[in-house]
């Protein structure tokens, strides 16, 4: 069995192997690395070389199907660039050896609709019309993500003649599961390969079928089919019509990329910016999908500002209150990504269910309560000592105390409750991590300190 060893160190020296045999033309030693080498790695070593190597590499794989295995598994933001390079006959070719979903996914990565079209009429017939089917459903959705091609028997078929038409389907990417449908192709039940192979050839699939099938429909949203086959630990869930009929399966390793995909968006967005900046090789389109993001940060930057300069008499008179602010802010900018994080990763895992909302918030904020509480003191105390021999001096470290124990329970409640909020809204919670929180946490939070510090100073 091949060992495969997926690991950075072993990729870039690799990746060096072949550049310096690309070079020097020594084209058989590169087609018996070729032939060693996983799909997997041989698409992370084309990430790795420039585009004229690249396609070096590419145009000596030995077959379509070996081509197609490695355009699968490259990176979205890496093979965008990369069809660009590649004809329109060539991608034909090899998509007619991809299973259709992939060949839609990759497809769609295309933005010159006239050369999709291209590829789309090279195709053969039956393999176009499937990925235009594909292509119909909307995006992110189970039906854009689905393979229609399955095994689905009527549920008076014997056993034995279940397993005769198993080993048929050669075709078929991945069999986990025999589904069960009736007359008008309604699915009703499932059988695992491991009860199918166990029990007597002559037993009815009826018989031994499970009634209680997990499924989707067409046009429910990835995420949530992902959330099902992790919740139910399936290797695939099947996809019907309105009317129950079954059309298509999704299989685990199409849920991964779904699990990364949106794992990958929820930190981008947390972060304040989107996955399309991976792949923009233009600094001015990275400064057009940063700067909405970083004009609410600079918007909160200016209210904040506004805020201290409303207590300019405060500061004035006890100007040692300035130098505490990017502790306190700090501080409560910290806890309320911390807290905001945990709450977008619990929506998004599905852990963090309806009817414990309120209890999650009230956890949130019990932790900002004592967190505040120890690092208030600590805050406290260092004010105290900094300003001895003040006549003030511990009015002022109780002032500073309370400011961020204020500060700190603010953020870690508005952290959980505002992914909450937005998730309720119908928008997408991990925006709340981005600067959107964070700004807001600051504004209040130096409201708070200068309130507090106003009524105990002055």
């Amino acid at each position: 069995m091949q060992r495969i060893d997926t690991g950075t160190r072993r990729i870039a020296i690799l990746t060096d192997t072949i550049r310096r045999l690309i070079h020097r033309h020594a084209t058989v030693n590169l087609v018996k690395i070729i032939k060693k080498t996983h799909a997997a790695d041989l698409a992370n070593v084309i990430q790795g070389l420039n585009e004229n190597d690249a396609l070096i590499l590419f145009e000596m794989l030995p077959t379509p199907e070996v081509a197609a295995d490695v355009l699968s598994e490259m990176e979205e933001s890496a093979r965008a660039n990369f069809l660009e390079t590649l004809s329109p006959e060539r991608l034909s070719t090899i998509f007619q050896e991809m299973s259709t979903d992939d060949a839609a996914q990759i497809l769609e990565e295309i933005e010159d609709e006239e050369r999709k079209n291209q590829i789309l009429e090279m195709m053969k017939e039956e393999d176009s019309d499937i990925v235009e089917e594909l292509l119909s459903y909307g995006e992110n959705t189970a039906g854009r993500i689905m393979n229609p091609d399955f095994v689905a028997l009527p549920k008076a078929t014997e056993a034995g003649d279940a397993i005769r038409e198993l080993r048929k389907a050669s075709e078929t990417e991945m069999v986990f599961y025999v589904y069960v449908t009736n007359e008008d192709r309604r699915l009703d039940g499932v059988i695992s390969l491991r009860d199918l192979v166990t029990v007597p050839p002559e037993t009815i699939l009826q018989d031994i079928m499970n009634t209680e099938v997990v499924s989707v429909e067409a046009h429910e949203d990835q995420e949530e089919v992902a959330r099902l086959v992790a919740r139910y630990n399936l290797l695939a869930i099947p996809v019907v019509d309105a009317e129950r009929r079954l059309i298509g399966i999704v299989t685990v390793d199409d849920v991964v990329d779904v699990m990364r995909d949106e794992a990958t968006e929820d930190i981008l967005k947390m972060v304040g910016t989107t996955e399309e900046e991976i792949t923009a090789a233009s600094p001015l389109r990275s400064i057009r999908i940063r700067l909405p993001w970083l004009f609410v940060a600079w918007f909160g930057g200016v209210v904040a500002s506004r805020v201290i300069q409303h207590f300019h008499e405060a500061i004035g008179q006890v100007t040692a209150l300035a130098a505490f602010i990017p502790v306190v802010v700090g501080m409560g900018g910290n806890i309320g990504i911390q807290s905001a994080s945990i709450t977008v990763r619990g929506l998004a895992t599905n852990r963090l269910e309806s009817h414990h909302i309120l209890s999650h918030v009230a956890k949130e904020t019990i932790i900002g309560l004592f967190l505040g509480l120890l690092y208030g003191v600590l805050l406290g105390v260092a004010g105290a000592l900094l300003s001895w021999g003040e006549p003030d001096a511990v009015q002022f470290g109780v002032a500073v105390g309370l400011g961020m124990l204020s500060s700190m329970l603010l953020a870690s409640f508005l952290g959980s409750f505002m992914p909450l909020f937005l998730h309720r809204l119908g928008l997408d919670p991990a925006i709340a991590g981005g600067p959107f929180v964070t700004t807001t946490i600051d504004i209040l939070g130096v409201a708070a300190y200068f309130l507090i510090a106003t009524a105990i100073l002055l």
